[in-house]
């Protein structure tokens, strides 16, 4: 078991995986990474990724490692750093219990990705782990990443984001955003050659810009 302690985070810094598909019927957006390309590079910087990562806004974030575990990131351009020794952005970092990694801004793009060889340790809720800020729905307590007040606080209740070991491989049609591709919307097919429109569906599952996950956003 490792663990992360946040002790830096900008707006609407949250956890997302692929999203919640199937509940726009009920007023649920699907959520999931705003970039998904991203989020699905940042996966395949590790052998093996957990389905749930987090998703950073331009103010970036910073963490400890509470225990020994492979970061990979990507989205953007930030600057990156492991105790105060610049690292590149996007790339693959191996940390030790008490390392502490800083996201600050870069010069380019609005979100980044940070994904682990762990699964992050929140509930799935509706099938899916991904926060949806308009609803307080999924990811931690329904709500943005914040910082804990003081690191003894936090070791005395618990590490911030627990994560347990990840042992199934990665799903090759999502980059390594979803833990497998038994669900009808991974074998859509991609546009023909030439076309002129994107289905939507296909848009979904294949990685552009939804307004689903746009409208996760919306809430604080």
């Amino acid at each position: 078991m490792s663990a992360l302690t946040i002790t830096r985070a900008g707006p609407l810094a949250t956890l997302q995986d692929a999203g919640r598909f199937g509940m726009l019927a009920h007023g649920i957006s699907a959520s999931g990474p705003m970039d998904r390309g991203a989020f699905a590079a940042a996966g395949a910087q590790l052998e093996r990724a957990g389905a749930t990562g987090i998703e950073i806004t331009a103010a970036g974030l910073a963490f400890r490692a509470e225990g020994p575990l492979h970061l990979g990131c990507a989205g953007g351009t930030f600057g990156l750093s492991v105790n105060g020794k610049a690292r590149d952005w996007p790339g693959r970092l191996a940390l030790e219990a008490g390392d502490v990694v800083e996201v600050t801004p870069g010069p380019a793009g609005n979100y980044g990705y940070l994904r682990f060889d762990r699964e992050i340790e929140v509930p799935p809720l509706l099938g899916s782990r991904a926060t949806n800020l308009t609803v307080g729905l999924g990811g931690f307590k329904g709500r943005a990443l914040r910082a804990t007040a003081s690191p003894s606080a936090a070791r005395a209740r618990r590490p911030w984001l627990q994560m347990r070991w990840r042992a199934r491989g990665r799903s090759a049609c999502c980059g390594g955003c979803m833990p497998s591709c038994s669900t009808p919307r991974c074998a859509l097919p991609l546009p023909a050659a030439g076309s002129r429109f994107r289905p939507v569906s296909t848009a979904w599952a294949c990685g552009w810009p939804t307004p689903t996950a746009c409208s996760a956003r919306s809430g604080g």
